[in-house]
């Protein structure tokens, strides 16, 4: 089965805005994963439903999650989250974990494999949730420089104007 058969639109841009910025970390590209999808999309409409905005209580998986509101109806964009999450730690040292740049960090965690990721609009769509979450999860410090690389140099020296990440309002 195709994997645009699988997953929605929406799932496989949000997927490859993933693997491009591991990629340049060295981290291995990572796969949707259906169950984590299922379990994204449940906890994203949850958080719309509830018009609430906090992180699930499950440690099992990683999490990121996005919020936006406008006073217009939003039309979801797959990117936009992932720029943002990974915008948190542009200039971080992976030297120096903090948790300031968690959601950077888990984007690229090397040792995660799988991941799944949903979006809800409350009743008005004014208001985007945007759940990704991570399998193995990351974000633990004792491994943090195993797993958070800065940009390799070598594909820094092929892509020497690296386009700096502009978040969308």
């Amino acid at each position: 089965m195709c994997i645009s058969q699988k997953f929605s639109e929406f799932q496989v841009d949000c997927l490859e805005a993933h693997n491009n910025f591991r990629v340049q970390h060295g981290a291995q590209r990572v796969e949707l994963d259906k169950d984590l999808c299922d379990y994204a999309k449940t906890y994203a409409e949850y958080l719309a439903k509830c018009n609430i905005l906090v992180p699930s209580k499950n440690c099992t998986f990683g999490e990121n999650i996005f919020f936006k509101c406008s006073d217009r109806k939003i039309y979801p964009d797959a990117i936009e989250p992932v720029l943002s999450w990974y915008d948190e730690g542009r200039n971080c040292s992976p030297k120096y974990p903090s948790k300031d740049i968690k959601h950077y960090a888990q984007v690229i965690w090397k040792s995660t494999r799988v991941m799944g990721v949903a979006y809800a609009l409350n009743s008005t769509e004014t208001k985007l949730y945007v759940v990704a979450n991570y399998y193995p999860p990351g974000n633990d410090y004792a491994t943090f420089c195993d797993n958070v690389k800065p940009v390799r140099k070598s594909y820094a020296k092929k892509n020497k104007s690296l386009p700096s990440v502009v978040k969308i309002v």
